[in-house]
């Protein structure tokens, strides 16, 4: 279970900042946070069991669809410890390496979802069926078309409201799991994402965040200072 993060302070000062803060001020002090993930990698059958293969903890590769024949799914796990108040929107940024993409289909659909299983276990790579599971099941946290056109840049991925209040939730490791939830060729048939990435390429989670209480408070008492002043 996800431990409640949200303080009180933290609650007031959002309901300064929405209601006292002028709307033409908001955008501008929201503030930006790119967190590197401390661990990836992806999850798929070997020797009779799923598990994560040793030489992806190596190379820190995330593919993630259907490659020779075996299922892999991915994940990305990153510590929140250093975000400081309440995430209003959050977005995962993927370098896809190159070549990004594999499918006779035109767009690959790869969604994002919760990790309620260990996470430890997930890093371990002794998770087994439980931590492959979770990685393609459960709240799904946002999801995006991929095509070929990715292939060497950046995939992007909007996370909905479900993963902010996953993300608003703890100040511990987080986790998030990925699938491509369009596969339908036949059995044998590649069809993968990010297959050739290695430590190389850069996966980020990007957090938008309000101001801490006190400066919302201090931009709060401004905003009515000046409101008095021109009445």
């Amino acid at each position: 279970m996800k431990r409640q993060f949200i303080s009180l302070s933290r609650i007031i000062a959002v309901l300064f900042f929405i209601l006292l803060v002028p709307s033409h001020c908001k955008s501008a002090l929201l503030t930006e946070i790119s967190l590197n993930a401390i661990d990836r990698g992806q999850y798929g059958y070997d020797n009779g069991r799923y598990c994560r293969c040793p030489f992806n903890a190596t190379l820190l590769s995330y593919p993630v669809g259907l490659v020779d024949n075996v299922h892999h799914r991915n994940f990305f796990v990153f510590d929140l410890s250093s975000v400081p108040n309440i995430v209003t929107a959050a977005q995962l940024q993927l370098e896809a390496g190159d070549p990004a993409f594999r499918s006779n289909a035109p767009t690959l659909t790869y969604t994002l979802f919760d990790v309620t299983s260990s996470i430890n276990d997930l890093m371990n790579g002794t998770g087994g069926d439980v931590v492959f599971s979770d990685l393609g099941t459960g709240t799904v946290y946002g999801s995006v078309e991929v095509s070929a056109a990715a292939n060497g840049g950046m995939v992007v991925v909007n996370l909905n409201d479900g993963a902010l209040a996953d993300l608003n939730a703890t100040r511990a490791l987080f986790a998030i799991g990925g699938w491509v939830t369009t596969l339908g060729h036949p059995q044998g048939t590649d069809e993968w994402l990010f297959g050739l990435t290695t430590a190389k390429e850069t996966t980020q989670l990007v957090l938008t965040f309000i101001p801490e209480p006190a400066t919302v408070l201090l931009l709060a008492l401004g905003s009515i200072a000046l409101i008095r002043r021109r009445q």
